[in-house]
């Protein structure tokens, strides 16, 4: 068994994602148990949102969060094409999230920051 970690620029497109999968499936033999982590700057855009919405900017922090949503449906969309993504796509559509969420995070940030 192996395993394998990949994250950041590693995955930060469907380019890179092949890439990612095709050295997988070179270590097939050994039994590879893989981890991915978030693609490029995504993490530090979540920090971003988060820090958006407990300053009381939901609207742009819901904005950054629907250009993270079209990132991964249109790296998916790379990857699978059209009809591998219909299948995924359900999963993929945004929940409620609006103003009244993000007030919610705020409150949580600042019971936690206390």
């Amino acid at each position: 068994m192996v395993i394998m970690k990949f994250g950041g620029t590693s995955v930060q497109d469907a380019t890179a994602i092949e890439r990612v999968a095709e050295i997988v499936r070179s270590r097939r033999e050994r039994s590879p148990v893989v981890v991915v982590s978030a693609f490029a700057k995504v993490t530090d855009q979540l920090v971003l949102m988060g820090q958006q919405a407990t300053s009381g900017d939901a609207e742009a922090s819901l904005q950054l969060l629907e250009s993270l949503r079209m990132r991964h449906l249109n790296t998916a969309r790379e990857l699978l094409g059209e009809k591998g993504l219909a299948k995924i796509e359900g999963s993929c559509k945004p929940r409620s999230y609006r103003r009244k969420r993000f007030e919610g995070v705020s409150g949580h940030s600042r019971a936690f920051s206390a």
